[in-house]
């Protein structure tokens, strides 16, 4: 037989065995006919089909991703020394092959849920990476496996005008992080299995403005962070250091929880990941030092995970906040609890939003003892009133300290609040020069 006829049954095989393989799993022939009238239908994402196991799978996976390699290769290989050194001679089972591949798909999907994105002018619903890759998935889903077969599926696409900028630019993103791979229109088109993909999407702006602020030379201030985003609430810290540096003051950082309210069940779009401002992109003593992630924790689905993948850290501290409400602190536990598995260089520590001077002296004592032999970054989610103390103590040990801010372009922070009537805050005292 011909190469060129046998390196065709051999697509002939694979399409037939993702149709096979996926076709079984459905309950009825009903349930395949409702998917191809596209009624609903959103292939599993929890679930690894067993014909993405073994060696020659795996290397495919991986495609020479040093990120996938790493990430589902070694903790397999390591498994796999472990099982010998107790006299376990048998091969890795397909339950542990299957898990490994989903946790690093979780990672990875988390990962480019913090690619921000530019906002276009058009109007529509929200465009995120992850959306984006979904519903090209989705789509090539339902003609590979739930469709008509056909010999040559649709498994590329075609860029066409009528694409927004946000879209493009999350394409571009995705192409970046190696989710797909870009070829020539011609060539696309050629080969007759692509498809054009048009939709058209955008955003509203927002602006955010600071006003000066006039203080006396002396006496108390109360700073109310409750209603700031965490860029607003970094510029009026910024003013009020700057403006009490030579006076004696009391200044009282006030923070009104809100009454509990359920997360969103999707990840959602970002619209900026970066330093919370120019003071607190940190500038490290030595670039060859460890970066040592400080996270705070909140119930943002995938956020978290997205953005240890992001920086790669040597060690990361996981601050969990405890004490508002015992169904916020169950949803951070249950939202994160991917973060915490199988991560040693991952630690978790548990602090008091009740308590935020505990938190924030034992925060200063963890910053000292690291910033001379690490780059120290600060990423806090969650509770505002623990973003006002990464920000504080940006400006206190600048430039030591990165603050870094991952935003939403659907930020709950951003909608309509009730306050559960409680005010929790701290204090700092300000010294003037003469000691007065």
């Amino acid at each position: 037989m011909p190469e060129s006829r046998r390196a065709q049954l051999r697509k002939l095989l694979q399409v037939c065995r993702a149709r096979i393989e996926f076709r079984q799993f459905r309950h009825t022939l009903n349930e395949i006919d409702t998917a191809q009238g596209h009624q609903g239908f959103r292939r599993s994402r929890k679930r690894i089909h067993e014909m993405y196991t073994g060696i020659e799978a795996l290397l495919t996976i991986c495609e020479g991703n040093p990120r996938w390699i790493i990430g589902i290769l070694r903790p397999l290989l390591q498994r796999y020394r472990a099982n010998l050194e107790h006299g376990n001679r048998s091969t890795m089972s397909v339950s542990s092959q299957t898990s490994q591949i989903l946790s690093v798909v979780t990672r990875y999907r988390s990962l480019l849920t913090t690619i921000p994105l530019k906002r276009s002018a058009r109007k529509g619903a929200d465009v995120s990476v992850v959306r984006m890759i979904d519903r090209i998935g989705d789509y090539m889903f339902r003609d590979v496996v739930l469709g008509p077969f056909k010999p040559e599926p649709i498994l590329s696409f075609v860029v066409d005008r009528n694409v927004s900028d946000t879209e493009v630019h999350a394409l571009g993103a995705a192409i970046n992080q190696g989710t797909s791979l870009r070829v020539s229109r011609q060539r696309a088109v050629d080969r007759g299995d692509t498809v054009i993909l048009s939709r058209q999407i955008g955003f509203s702006e927002a602006s955010v403005h600071v006003s000066e602020l006039n203080i006396p030379d002396r006496g108390r201030m109360f700073v109310d962070i409750s209603s700031m985003d965490r860029r607003t609430m970094s510029l009026v810290i910024y003013h009020v250091l700057r403006t009490v540096q030579k006076r004696a003051m009391e200044i009282c950082f006030l923070y009104a929880p809100a009454k509990y309210n359920d997360p969103p069940e999707d990840m959602l779009p970002i619209q900026s990941s970066e330093p919370v401002n120019a003071l607190l992109s940190g500038a490290p003593r030595d670039p060859r030092l460890p970066t040592i992630l400080f996270l705070g924790l909140g119930y943002e689905v995938g956020l978290a995970l997205g953005v240890v993948e992001f920086f790669e850290p040597a060690r990361v501290l996981a601050f969990t906040p405890r004490g508002t409400d015992p169904r916020y602190d169950t949803m951070v536990d249950q939202v994160n609890e991917t973060l915490f598995s199988d991560q040693d260089y991952i630690k978790r520590i548990d602090y008091s939003v009740l308590s935020p001077a505990n938190t924030l002296i034992a925060l200063k004592e963890q910053v000292l003892a690291l910033r001379e032999i690490a780059k120290i970054v600060f990423v806090p989610l969650g509770p505002k009133i623990f973003s006002s103390m990464a920000i504080l103590l940006g400006y206190l040990y600048a430039p030591d300290i990165t603050v870094w801010r991952v935003s939403t372009q659907l930020d709950p922070n951003q909608a309509d609040r009730i306050a559960d009537g409680s005010i929790i805050g701290y204090k700092l005292q300000v010294r003037s020069p003469n000691g007065a």
